[in-house]
């Protein structure tokens, strides 16, 4: 007697979502090119809708994506404060070279040098602001350079003064 082929069951599971039209799929590179965008037009101050100012020196910036960046900003120029409406914006407790970093950090998501040195600042910075994500990074040097002897500065760190 000749065999029977069995038949393939059929699948239940849903079928194969057709492939994205190449049209729809982002340019290689494209959010990268975004960020260096943007960060040439700070330097270059084209379209800043804002200047910060820290020591006496002043960084151009764009409103929109200091508000993305921190809640600080995002509320600070949806208020009613002066800064809202304003095209400068003082920084009188973070230092320039803190906020050359979170600059960095918001333009080019480039992560922040962080030092033993300079984590004070960072930190008090990165709090006032409410930038979760930098204070991510302060938390992970901290976390790796904990040891016996800088267990009691590193505690330091965490407590609010």
């Amino acid at each position: 007697m000749p065999r029977r082929r069995k038949r393939a069951k059929k699948s239940k599971s849903q079928p194969a979502p057709n492939p994205p039209h190449p049209d729809s799929t982002p340019a290689q590179g494209t959010q990268h090119d975004l960020h260096l965008g943007l960060e040439k037009f700070r330097q270059d101050n084209v379209l800043c809708d804002v200047t910060l100012k820290v020591e006496g020196k002043s960084f151009p910036a764009h409103k929109n994506v200091l508000a993305v960046f921190s809640p600080y900003f995002k509320s600070m120029f949806q208020s009613q404060f002066k800064e809202a409406t304003s095209d400068e914006v003082s920084l009188p407790t973070i230092n320039e070279a803190t906020l050359q970093q979170m600059l960095k950090f918001a333009y080019l998501g480039q992560k922040p040098d962080i030092t033993f040195d300079n984590v004070s600042d960072l930190v008090a910075a990165a709090h006032l602001m409410d930038i979760k994500p930098f204070l991510t990074e302060i938390c992970t040097f901290l976390t790796n350079e904990l040891d016996t002897e800088n267990c009691l500065q590193i505690y330091r760190y965490s407590v609010p003064t």
